[in-house]
């Protein structure tokens, strides 16, 4: 009987130490989360035109107006790449978004997790943001090169001086091609038309207590339960634009009579080839513009109008 007793006093302490160990905080630790933990936000992206603007066209699909019809598959979203950085455009984090099919949406709107711990690393060791620092930018990359893609899997919020904002895309055609699918049907490449600036939650427990379900996402182009009004979809622009040639010439076979007054028709030219002047084969990912069209005083994703030029990548030189 001594021996039963011995036996369930201590069943009777291992059952109360256990007890107590269920006392701890359950939950995700703010301070040292899991690598593969998420958070997850939701974000609104304005594609180029609306389908309301296009011009009419007949039946056969050719334009009636004076311009030619945009097509759908100039406006398809197939993979997005979402880069969140600091106001100062130093990388924070990112994340790419597949499997989207748009069709011919105007505006696309798609939740995207993103790395726990990147975030994490953009707050201080106590979790909290210095004053003025919870505003970001958000840049979204609509169909992405791999090498872009690729460029930010190397950086992080300690390593990062913000020039990824510099990157250049260039183009070849021919035995190595080079970047061609940016302007296939289906995968045209869009970026920023303009900065969208954003404001995060000041500390990151509300990020781990809110926001690490899918089903409840931060919202980067809404408005957030806590206050944080986003309202505004990401305004994207095409980085290339498609050129149609209509054949005007009077015989349909690409020759034209020139000559004025009784010279008319003496001599006739025939359209072989045609190319753009001062044509480019390298752009910038991210748009910028200046007053003389130099680096110097560039504006980032700034407006382009009839008194300034968008900067070449090798402006100085042309």
């Amino acid at each position: 009987m001594k021996s039963w007793k011995h036996l369930l006093t201590g069943a009777l302490a291992m059952a109360i130490l256990a007890g107590c160990g269920n006392d701890e905080p359950v939950g995700p630790d703010p301070v040292t989360p899991d690598e593969q933990q998420s958070l997850y936000m939701n974000v609104g992206v304005a594609l180029p035109s609306a389908r309301g603007t296009r011009s009419q066209t007949d039946s056969e699909g050719n334009s009636t107006g004076g311009t030619e019809v945009g097509k759908d598959y100039e406006n398809t979203v197939k993979t997005l790449l979402l880069v969140l950085s600091r106001n100062d455009d130093k990388y924070v984090a990112h994340t790419l978004v597949t499997g989207l099919n748009t069709g011919n949406k105007t505006t696309i709107t798609t939740t995207a997790a993103f790395k726990r711990t990147d975030v994490q690393k953009f707050y201080d060791a106590d979790g909290k943001l210095p004053e003025n620092r919870n505003k970001i930018h958000v840049y979204a990359f609509c169909n992405p090169t791999a090498e872009l893609t690729q460029l930010f899997e190397g950086l992080n919020s300690s390593n990062d001086d913000g020039s990824w904002v510099n990157t250049a895309c260039k183009v070849l055609e021919g035995t190595t091609s080079q970047h061609t699918e940016i302007w296939e049907p289906g995968s045209f490449l869009m970026s920023n038309a303009a900065i969208a600036e954003k404001t995060i939650p000041d500390t990151f427990q509300e990020w781990v207590v809110k926001y690490t379900s899918e089903a409840s996402p931060f919202e980067l182009s809404g408005k957030n339960n806590g206050g944080i009004n986003n309202d505004g979809a990401i305004k994207v622009e095409r980085s290339v634009a498609r050129l149609d040639f209509k054949d005007g010439s009077p015989t349909q076979d690409r020759t034209y009579p020139i000559g004025i007054g009784e010279d008319e028709g003496t001599m006739k030219v025939e359209l072989v080839r045609m190319a753009l002047v001062n044509m480019s084969n390298e752009f910038y990912y991210l748009r910028r513009v200046s007053d003389d069209g130099l680096e110097a005083d560039a504006v980032l994703c700034g407006q382009e109008t009839d008194a300034n030029y968008v900067v070449d990548t090798d402006a100085a030189f042309k």
